[in-house]
């Protein structure tokens, strides 16, 4: 699946992202959202402060849009600087069909279809993951970010 990033640039979801010796955390979000994803994020700026050097290296974050028709890459540029967030963590649009199957490939979708519909009720889920390990986690977006930060560093 091909994604585009803050910059413009094409981000091959899992070539660029997920395979390596390296943890990708992954969580879904929306630019215009009042609720959740604005608390979503300042948490993952938290534990982006807590991997310092390591964020990009042993520990990528990304953060997809699920309203790719309204979050352009300039639109998840402002987002991305309103949260600080440094290389390492990318903010990601794509087409519709492609951000649906990433989300029901990882599993973060609820199962009333009708409640799936509305963007605003989107799980708050930090899906986590080091391909070479074979191991897939989940944790919370707005669980404690030191509680977060030793999940997602625990296979690197």
């Amino acid at each position: 699946v091909a994604l585009l990033n803050q910059d413009g640039r094409t981000v091959r979801f899992y070539d660029d992202l997920v395979r390596g010796h390296h943890t990708v955390a992954i969580s879904f979000m929306y630019a215009q959202c009042g609720d959740i994803c604005p608390m979503t994020m300042a948490n993952l700026a938290r534990v982006q402060a807590l991997l310092g050097e390591r964020l990009g290296r042993d520990v990528r974050l990304a953060s997809i849009s699920i309203d790719p028709a309204r979050d352009t890459p300039a639109i998840l540029k402002g987002y991305a600087e309103r949260f600080d967030a440094h290389a390492g963590w990318q903010f990601l649009t794509g087409r519709p069909a492609d951000v649906e199957l990433l989300r029901r490939q990882l599993g973060v979708y609820e199962r009333d279809p009708a409640k799936d519909r509305d963007k605003t009720q989107h799980t708050g889920m930090l899906v986590f993951g080091n391909q070479a390990r074979g191991r897939w986690s989940r944790i919370s977006a707005l669980a404690d970010p030191h509680k977060i930060f030793i999940s997602i560093t625990r296979w690197t």
